[in-house]
């Protein structure tokens, strides 16, 4: 029991002297809303339903949402019927990004009904300069079926940031 105690605190006090000397002098920690893990937000799946098919969805609820100061301020997204019997989604996002350093972002779409996931694509490498909107796009072919045969559909958005 003794012996137990004394390792935690051999552990606490080494990662307490290697977070003081990561920052550098003049820097502070980082809050949750600068440093995060991919921040994710679910939302409905309008452009899946059959009457919204060859139009853009726009959703702009996302732009509260920074990680790592990184934020998404509109995700469009547009479902059309293909000749193979599929269903192609095309997804173009803007991020914005807060001044400070110019970041490198990724925001991963995942379709899902309730727990099961049916596709997902990836916007990677979106180049979010400080201070300003930066652009990507990705598509996502589903089978027909596995879009139409759901009672709702939602999108798992998740966008992760780091320094470029």
């Amino acid at each position: 029991m003794r012996e137990g105690r004394s390792r935690r605190r051999l552990a606490a006090a080494l990662l307490a002297l290697l977070a003081t000397t990561a920052l550098g002098q003049g820097d502070s920690p980082r809050t949750g809303e600068e440093f995060c893990a991919p921040r994710t937000m679910t939302i409905p799946f309008e452009a899946a339903k059959p009457a919204r098919w060859n139009t853009w969805v726009s959703v702009t609820d996302l732009k509260d949402n920074y990680c790592n100061n990184v934020a998404i301020v509109e995700l469009r997204s547009r479902a059309q019927k293909t000749r193979e019997g599929k269903l192609l989604v095309t997804f173009k996002v803007t991020t914005y990004t807060r001044p400070g350093h110019d970041k490198r972002a990724s925001v991963t779409i995942e379709v899902v009904s309730g727990d099961e996931t049916l596709g997902s694509t990836v916007i990677d490498r979106v180049d979010a300069e400080e201070n300003k909107n930066a652009r990507g796009s990705s598509v996502l072919y589903m089978p027909l079926d596995k879009a139409t045969g759901q009672a709702s559909l939602d999108l798992r958005v998740s966008i992760e940031a780091v320094d470029d």
